[in-house]
């Protein structure tokens, strides 16, 4: 089964009608869903997405919004562990040239232990970190 990786980015841009890319993120995403299996996400960037839409919505859509993500059996949703941030920081002090929040890191530590090339993201940075990023618009 192939897995993706979404970033906060993608998910941003996939609920906020308003989003620049919003059009294009969404036709993507259509086609996500019928190539792979798993889409990977963990707990620092739902938090990361929380307090974005938290800007442009009232609090009950974007628990609504959360309740959809919790309850889709596509979306698996990690929990960090201490390696993770260890590795994280670890990724940080070499990348000390790039801006990559905490949340890259660890997003770019999961990745490497979940053997996930590929992200749904608008970052550049995962290409920085030796990732695939999707789309490429």
């Amino acid at each position: 089964m192939r897995r993706l990786f979404i970033d906060t980015s993608a998910w941003v841009a996939l609920t906020l009608a308003d989003e620049r890319l919003h059009e294009e993120a969404a036709t993507f995403f259509h086609g996500v869903l019928q190539y792979y299996g798993e889409l990977v996400t963990h707990a620092l960037v739902i938090a990361e997405t929380q307090i974005l839409l938290r800007g442009s919505w009232p609090p009950a859509k974007v628990n609504s919004w959360w309740a959809q993500i919790a309850a889709s059996p596509r979306v698996n949703i990690v929990f960090p562990q201490c390696h993770h941030f260890d590795q994280a920081w670890d990724l940080l002090g070499r990348y000390e040239d790039q801006k990559f929040s905490l949340t890259d890191a660890v997003s770019f530590a999961l990745m490497r232990e979940m053997a996930i090339n590929e992200a749904f993201s608008l970052d550049h940075h995962f290409e920085t970190a030796g990732f695939v990023r999707l789309p490429t618009f």
